[in-house]
C-alpha cells in the first residue's frame, strides 16, 4: 500500500510538470495584481521599502517576490507549479484519510481544472493560498492542531480574504473531536489568531492597523457572475460533463444520492466541505471581481461530487477534466475551439506587446515629462527594471491641483487613455486641458 502510494504521488508530481511546462514562459501573468505584488518586492529588496502592492496586503507574495523577482519568467511561474504539486499531494492524502477510493483520479484532475491549470503557469497566488488552505486541512484531520495554525496564518498572509474559513474550520473541529471539542477549538483559535497576526504583522505595523479597503467592483451582469462562477472554474466541457452526468444519476440511479443525502448529517467532514463552499460562494457573490476568488471550493466541490455521483459517472467526468483546460473556450464575452490555457498565452503575449510599445513612446518623451499611467504603473516599471526612466516621471494618479502646477511650470504632460477614462471617474478633470494622450486603451478579452 504505501509503495503504491509513493508511485502514485511521483505520477502527480510527473504528470503536472511536464503539462505545465509549455505554458510557463510567456510572462507571470495578465492580471496587473501580479505586477504589483511583483514591483513590492522588488521595492522591498532594492530600496528596503514595503509597501503594500494592493490592499489589505499580501505579505507572503509580496516578500517572497523580493527574493525572486529577478528570476526569468520561468521560474518566478515555477513557484505556482510547486504549489500547485503541493495542493494536489495534500488533497491526495485527505481523500486516502477519508477512504475514497478515486483518490488518485480525483487528485490528479483536480489539478487540471481549468482555473487551477492557469494560475499554475503564472504568479497569481490563488493557488499558493489553495496549498495552505489544504494542508490545514490535512493537519486538522490528522490533530496535529498548532501545525494546521500555522499553515492557516500563511493562508491570511497569502490572501487575507480567505479569513472566512475561520469560523468553518472551527466548526470541522468542534464537530469532528467530540472527546477533545473544547480543548482543540480552543487551541486552534488562539493559535490560528497568533499566527494570523504574526505572519501579516508587516502590514499592521505599516499602517498602524488601517489596511482594509474595499476598491469596489465594476458593473457586472448576472451572465458574466454565472459565466465567472462555472465555465471560468471547470471550462465549457468541464461544466458541460457535469450537467449531463448529473441527469444521468438522477434518472438511472437516483437512489445514490438519497443515500448519500441522508449520510450527510452523520459525515462531518462532508458538511464542512459545503459550508467552505457555502461561505466562498457568498463571498464572491458580495465581491465578483475575479473567478479565481473561488478556487478555494474546487477541492471541496469534488469531494460533494464524490459522494453523489456514482463511481463510473465520477470517473467519466474526471477524465473530462484532462480535456477541459484544452478545448472549447466559451464565457459571456467570446467562443473559441482552443481552450483557456491557450487564450491565456495569447492574452500574456497582447499584453507584452502592447506594453512594449508603450513604454517605447515613453522612452521617446522629453526627458522632464509626466506620464500618467495608471493601473499599468506597477507593471511599466518592472518590465523597465533598474531605476525606471531617468528623469521622467510616472504616475498611477494625480489632482487637480498637481494638474495646474504641472501646467504653471510648463512641464511637459501625457497621458493614457485607460488613465484618461479612470482618472474622470476619481477627479472629474478633463485631462485635455493639461496634456496630451499618447496610447490608445488596450482591451484584452478576457
Amino acid at each position: 500500500m504505501f509503495k503504491n502510494k509513493i508511485k502514485e504521488v511521483w505520477i502527480l508530481v510527473i504528470i503536472i510538470i511536464l503539462s505545465r511546462l509549455p505554458f510557463i514562459f510567456n510572462s507571470i501573468g495578465c492580471d496587473y495584481d501580479i505586477w504589483r505584488e511583483a514591483f513590492s518586492g522588488k521595492m522591498i529588496r532594492e530600496q528596503h521599502i514595503y509597501n503594500v502592492s494592493r490592499f489589505p496586503g499580501y505579505p507572503f507574495s509580496e516578500f517572497l517576490f523580493s527574493l525572486i523577482y529577478k528570476f526569468p519568467y520561468c521560474l518566478i511561474n515555477s513557484f505556482s507549479v510547486l504549489f500547485t504539486i503541493g495542493s494536489a499531494i495534500f488533497f491526495y492524502e485527505i481523500l486516502l484519510l477519508k477512504k475514497n477510493k478515486q483518490s488518485f483520479l480525483i487528485s490528479l484532475a483536480f489539478s487540471f481544472v481549468p482555473i487551477i491549470f492557469i494560475n499554475s503557469t503564472v504568479a497569481m497566488d490563488y493557488n499558493w493560498s489553495l496549498f495552505f488552505i489544504l494542508a490545514c486541512t490535512y493537519y486538522l484531520m490528522k490533530e496535529k492542531i498548532i501545525t494546521a495554525s500555522i499553515f492557516f496564518g500563511l493562508i491570511i498572509s497569502t490572501r487575507f480574504n480567505n479569513i472566512i474559513f475561520f469560523l468553518p474550520f472551527l466548526y470541522f473541529i468542534y464537530t469532528e473531536f467530540q472527546e477533545k471539542r473544547i480543548i482543540y477549538t480552543t487551541r486552534f483559535f488562539l493559535s490560528a489568531t497568533f499566527f494570523s497576526l504574526l505572519f501579516f504583522s508587516p502590514v499592521i505595523i505599516r499602517y498602524d492597523g488601517k489596511f482594509l479597503y474595499h476598491y469596489g467592483a465594476d458593473e457586472i451582469s448576472l451572465k458574466q457572475i454565472i459565466s465567472l462562477s462555472t465555465l471560468y472554474i471547470f471550462g465549457f466541457i468541464g461544466c458541460l460533463s457535469l450537467f449531463l452526468f448529473s441527469i444521468k444519476q438522477f434518472w438511472v440511479d437516483r437512489k445514490i444520492i438519497t443515500i448519500n443525502y441522508f449520510r450527510i448529517d452523520k459525515d462531518n467532514f462532508m458538511l464542512f466541505s459545503a459550508i467552505m463552499v457555502f461561505i466562498n460562494l457568498l463571498f464572491f457573490i458580495k465581491f465578483p471581481l475575479e473567478a479565481g476568488y473561488l478556487t478555494p471550493s474546487v477541492p471541496f466541490l469534488f469531494i460533494i461530487f464524490s459522494n453523489f455521483l456514482s463511481k463510473q459517472s465520477m470517473k467519466l467526468y474526471l477524465i473530462s477534466m484532462f480535456i477541459s483546460p484544452f478545448f472549447l473556450l466559451l464565457t459571456a464575452q467570446k467562443f473559441d475551439i482552443l481552450g483557456i490555457v491557450f487564450s491565456n498565452e495569447k492574452m500574456e503575449n497582447q499584453q507584452l506587446k502592447n506594453s512594449a510599445i508603450l513604454l517605447d513612446k515613453i522612452e521617446k518623451l522629453h526627458k522632464n515629462s509626466v506620464v500618467l499611467v495608471s493601473s499599468s504603473y506597477d507593471h511599466l516599471l518592472f518590465l523597465k527594471g533598474g531605476n525606471g526612466f531617468a528623469k521622467k516621471k510616472l504616475l498611477k494618479e494625480i489632482t487637480l491641483s498637481e494638474l495646474k502646477t504641472l501646467k504653471k511650470k510648463k512641464i511637459p504632460f501625457f497621458y493614457t487613455e485607460e488613465a484618461k477614462e479612470l482618472s474622470n471617474k476619481q477627479v472629474s478633470v478633463s485631462l485635455e486641458k493639461f496634456g496630451k494622450s499618447i496610447h490608445p486603451i488596450f482591451i484584452n478579452e478576457r
